[in-house]
């Protein structure tokens, strides 16, 4: 309806434009004509637009730009079809369909429009440059070349047109073309670190790594603050693996007491990417002394914690980690240094410090890493109180203490200090009191536990961690036998707050705990078995929370009736897996899921439990055609099953 409305607009101006241009005509005495048709109208001359019909032109022009910049491009070529049957800039109105043609891979087409806008504007740089873009494409080398080179003769700035014509070429892979021009443009642009960036990147592709290395320190020693760009580009997903011996060249440049730091530092970078802390530890040490070379090290430090979270190789992982927990440090003990710059060093420490927490990057025996850990908070707390990471880093040092040190005492006292710490911000005296019941809860101090827990579920400021103590309450009361007190509190947490990440846990606990209570073949019998799995749990004892499970299981086949819903028991069974899987007992795990299947084929997680076992089939025994027949079975059998979207689109990425 709107195109329709734009369309009768656009010929209805063109009408008054025709008859504003005759009229004058008659008003000198010239001889009327009679009617003319349809075609003697579209043979008249354009008459000027008026003020007001080039600016609803140009808002046109600017909406279809917007449409191509966003990937619309059939919308923004319907709309260009309208514009120009209405009479548009015939001019720009070209323009947009060879933009439309090379976006959308129609490069035969862009060639033709372009040739045919270039017959009016033969010298129109932009259509040279299309031209060139939509040749190389096709694969026409000659007159490609033909075309750049009419480009580079009409282009005003040397410098902007060499480079814009060494993209060209490189994004058609024209790797030694593109170098060749890189070489010709430096005979006519003065500078030998001209395009050297680019220069590096061909040669990396043409695998002569020893001159790549001298391009890329040719960059750095023009232009330093390109070291982001060179980063990005050679550590790219879309680039090709880099070489070692790339990398190896780079640290040999790196070492010369004449290279800038931040050769080294993107020389680390490198190394970090293979997953060669020491080698990059050993390209940045020794020149930590100079005050340039420290800074450009602890900006870098900031990009590589904020892409901790985002890198999904371990070796990677645990490189980066080592070297920044080991560069760190020294950065937030130097005098010559801002004190901004060393504050952001310390919290970027603290972030380090619990990143490795919680993902076990950890060196050493677990005792030892707990007092380097301790050590180094300790620093970070010293030279920067106020550290945005200092106190989540502090409650994971406490629940590495009480899980892997099998210490929830220690713990305790650590948390417990803590919150006599008047730097402490108000908003972090929640999260210790939350740990610190978990903690009790770990250490058995069921008393202290629900003081603490308690306490906090009544903070009606900070809602979050007061609903998880709620929670935590209520998995209490269950495994002390509160069974009644448990199912309400679980539905107050799971209605106070839907979108927690425990919520449809608390919510099916308590749908749980209300059915088994009216189960004819289970009961509070069973109920209390099973609690005993959730105080083990609680307690951080995977092994007796394990043995738990299996006597509850092992009761409840024999005692319920699998013709009925079970879903205790299915929950169970659930729970049982993963401890297995955690345990690396994969066949356990699988076998447990599977039981799931076969005795609650209609159950609630007959279905998670059938994506479960593609997921370990596929992950942890990479066993990929398994992985497809268990989805496959998913699919066909619970063809309403939630996320099945998830389950197609994981069918799709398997091998």
């Amino acid at each position: 309806m709107n195109r329709d409305r734009h369309a009768g607009s656009l010929w209805g101006a063109l009408v008054l434009a025709l008859v504003a241009g005759v009229a004058p005509a008659r008003a000198q005495g010239l001889p009327e004509e009679g009617p003319r048709s349809e075609l003697d109208l579209r043979t008249l001359p354009v008459p000027r637009l008026d003020q007001g019909m080039v600016g609803f032109y140009e808002r046109q022009l600017a909406q279809i730009d917007q449409l191509i910049r966003l990937g619309y491009h059939s919308r923004a070529n319907a709309l260009l079809e309208e514009l120009a049957s209405g009479g548009g800039p015939t001019a720009e109105i070209l323009n947009r369909r060879i933009a439309i043609a090379l976006a959308v891979g129609e490069h035969e087409l862009a060639v033709s429009l372009c040739r045919e806008a270039l017959e009016g504007r033969p010298d129109d740089v932009g259509l040279w440059r299309e031209l060139a873009v939509a040749l190389t494409a096709r694969g026409q080398r000659a007159e490609a070349r033909a075309a750049l080179d009419r480009f580079l003769a009409l282009v005003g700035e040397p410098a902007s047109g060499f480079a814009a014509a060494v993209d060209i070429l490189r994004t058609a892979g024209d790797w030694r073309g593109a170098v060749a021009l890189v070489d010709s443009a430096r005979t006519v642009v003065e500078g030998p670190a001209f395009l050297a960036r680019p220069r590096a990147l061909c040669l990396l592709r043409l695998e002569r790594v020893e001159e790549a290395a001298g391009e890329v320190q040719l960059e750095l020693d023009a232009s330093p603050f390109n070291l982001q760009l060179l980063r990005r580009d050679l550590l790219d997903a879309e680039s090709p693996p880099l070489s070692p011996a790339f990398a190896t060249e780079l640290e040999r440049l790196a070492a010369s007491p004449a290279a800038r730091p931040e050769l080294a530092v993107l020389a680390a970078n490198l190394a970090l990417a293979g997953g060669r802390g020491e080698a990059a530890r050993k390209v940045v040490e020794p020149r930590l002394d100079q005050t340039g070379a420290a800074l450009a090290v602890l900006h870098n430090a900031g990009t590589l914690v904020r892409e901790l979270p985002l890198l999904e190789e371990d070796l990677e992982r645990v490189a980066v980690t080592d070297y920044l927990l080991a560069i760190l440090p020294a950065l937030g003990d130097r005098a010559d240094l801002p004190v901004r710059l060393r504050q952001r060093g310390l919290d970027d420490l603290a972030a380090t410090c619990a990143f490795a927490l919680e993902h076990d990057l950890l060196a050493g025996t677990p005792a030892a890493a707990a007092a380097r850990f301790g050590e180094l908070l300790d620093r970070v707390r010293a030279g920067n109180p106020d550290s945005e990471h200092l106190f989540a880093a502090q409650i994971q040092l406490a629940r590495f203490t009480r899980d892997r040190l099998h210490d929830p005492g220690a713990a305790a006292g650590r948390l417990e200090r803590m919150l006599l710490d008047l730097d402490l911000p108000v908003e972090g005296v929640a999260l210790v009191r939350l740990a610190l019941g978990e903690t009790y809860l770990a250490g058995r101090d069921t008393v202290r536990a629900r003081q603490v827990l308690t306490s906090l579920g009544r903070d009606t400021t900070f809602r979050a961690p007061a609903g998880h103590a709620h929670f935590l309450l209520a998995r209490l009361d269950l495994a002390e036998g509160h069974f009644a007190t448990a199912r309400d509190r679980f539905a107050a947490v799971a209605l106070d707050s839907p979108a927690a990440p425990y919520a449809n846990d608390a919510l099916e606990l308590g749908l749980v705990i209300a059915e088994e209570l009216q189960n004819d073949t289970g009961g509070p019998d069973l109920l209390a078995r099973y609690a005993r799995a959730v105080w083990w749990e609680l307690a951080a004892e995977p092994d007796s929370q394990r043995v738990a499970l299996q006597r509850y299981i092992t009761r409840a086949a024999v005692q319920a009736d699998l013709t009925a819903a079970q879903p205790l028991l299915e929950r169970a069974r659930w729970e049982l897996a993963e401890l297995e899987r955690e345990a690396g007992r994969i066949d356990e795990a699988l076998a447990e899921l599977d039981r799931i299947v076969l005795d609650q084929p209609a159950g609630r997680l007959a279905a998670a439990a059938l994506a479960r076992r593609g997921e370990i089939l596929a992950a942890d025994r990479h066993d990929t055609v398994a992985a497809r027949r268990e989805y496959e079975r998913l699919l066909l059998q619970y063809p309403d099953y939630l996320f099945a979207t998830e389950v197609r689109q994981r069918l799709k990425d398997l091998p």
